[in-house]
């Protein structure tokens, strides 16, 4: 098997800090079925994504489920599926989404801590979300589509005020991952299939804190994030944190 000995993530991007790790075994085209070993398919994506959306038949593929690929960086990553979701896109079809874990980089959500504006006007959904989507591989690209998200993006006198954007990649809310606001505002969607079964730890994500697009309920200068092990906690919006995101696909001939 092909063995990438170092994350270079972080320096693609060019930001800091990097990361010294790690080491991978798996190959482009392994599906991991949810939770067994990989298996060598050699799978194009077009197949994976062909078997899920298709309507007449059911799916083969389960929330959890990991496909690999090596982004155009050259770095494996890998796509995990969130099973039956509720994303649709501008015409109200749905769209299967993936989790894409990021591991080697730390970013902060904002430049200083504010949560004024919300995601929205994050340095996350303004900077780093664009550099990620251009190390995808055409291959995978080509599949993306915007869906409707709704994010809470406080403004003064209006601090629950809830916005309707379509999104081709962004960090989950609260809700999408636990089920429930214990921390944020409601409105930012539903839970996905695959956090109803399985913390990040158990997906195989690096141990670590990953931002979350909601912001804190209680002040106007943090967001919410999560731990590895499923627990979650609020912090200043300029501290720096890891970042999975969610991608939405289609498939077309």
């Amino acid at each position: 098997m092909k063995i990438t000995p170092k994350c270079s993530f972080c320096e693609t991007l060019g930001l800091k800090p990097h990361c010294n790790k790690c080491h991978m075994t798996a190959q482009q085209g392994d599906v991991r079925t949810t939770p067994t070993a990989f298996f060598d398919t050699h799978l194009d994506f077009a197949d994976m994504l062909r078997d899920i959306c298709d309507e007449e038949h059911p799916t083969k593929y389960i929330a959890g489920d990991h496909y690999h690929f090596y982004n155009k960086a050259g770095i494996l990553n890998e796509l995990i599926y969130n099973g039956e979701g509720t994303d649709t896109d501008e015409d109200g079809v749905y769209s299967p989404c993936f989790t894409l874990p990021i591991d080697g980089i730390l970013v902060h959500m904002n430049l200083d801590d504010t949560n004024i504006g919300g995601y929205n006007r994050s340095y996350v959904r303004e900077v780093i979300i664009p550099q990620i989507l251009t190390l995808l591989p055409d291959n995978i690209a080509q599949y993306l589509i915007p869906v409707r998200k709704l994010t809470v993006c406080p403004i003064p006198g209006r601090v629950n005020n809830l916005v309707e954007t379509f999104e081709k990649a962004y960090p989950y809310s609260e809700v999408e991952i636990f089920g429930k606001n214990d921390l944020s505002y409601c409105g930012e969607g539903t839970q996905y299939e695959v956090f109803k079964k399985y913390n990040f730890d158990h997906l195989g994500f690096p141990p670590g804190e990953y931002w979350l697009r909601s912001v804190y309920i209680g002040d106007n200068e943090s967001y919410c994030f999560t731990d590895s092990s499923g627990d979650r906690d609020e912090d200043f919006a300029g501290e720096y944190h890891k970042i999975t995101i969610g991608l939405n696909f289609r498939y077309k001939s």
